[in-house]
């Protein structure tokens, strides 16, 4: 409400705002979040081929929560689909799961060679700077996921990283994104007071 300065009116206007805001986010966000998993999953395989989610010596790396994590996702895909394939585990894990995977933890482990293999359009990063931008994303995601108010934190700025993210992955994917996306024209929709 203080920044409709008590105007009732115009602090509904500003939540409506907001959500679509947060909406017109989802798109970019998704694509970001595949893009990151995918080129997790690559590394994965390379290192411990396709049964990665199986290998005990990549399990005892993991943090407690995250082994937690990948025991219930192979549960639960070996129930639902009486087998488990590496797509099905993928796409049941979070988006924090993937983010462990660019920590230092495996640093020496997956990404020795650097990150230009599975971020080809990346500037020369240390696999740090790639987990940072992750982290800021995934923290921006869950902010948008509780519903938090995010047009006064620099949106635009915002949107520019993911997007930026996505082409470290895919160039091309970059520009397609770029111009699909709809969360610049709804940040300039601000209703006026």
């Amino acid at each position: 409400m203080s920044e409709a300065a008590q105007d009732r009116n115009y602090a509904i206007q500003l939540y409506l705002w907001n959500t679509q805001i947060c909406q017109a986010f989802y798109f970019p966000l998704q694509v970001a979040e595949i893009a990151v998993r995918n080129a997790c999953q690559e590394a994965l395989r390379y290192t411990y081929k396709q049964n990665w989610y199986d290998e005990q010596k990549f399990i005892h790396q993991l943090k407690p929560d995250f082994r937690s994590e990948i025991s219930r996702v192979t549960a639960d895909e070996k129930g639902q689909h009486g087998q488990i394939t590496d797509g099905h585990v993928v796409s049941g894990l979070s988006f924090g799961f993937w983010e462990h995977m660019l920590s230092k933890n495996f640093q020496l482990v997956l990404w020795k060679g650097g990150v230009k293999h599975q971020f080809p359009g990346s500037p020369i990063v240390p696999i740090g700077k790639v987990r940072e931008r992750v982290e800021e994303i995934r923290i921006w995601r869950n902010r948008i996921a509780h519903y938090r108010t995010v047009f006064d934190r620099k949106p635009q700025a915002m949107h520019e990283k993911i997007i930026e993210l996505i082409g470290w992955r895919n160039p091309l994917a970059e520009t397609t994104i770029r111009s699909m996306s709809t969360v610049l024209n709804v940040i300039g929709n601000r209703p006026i007071r």
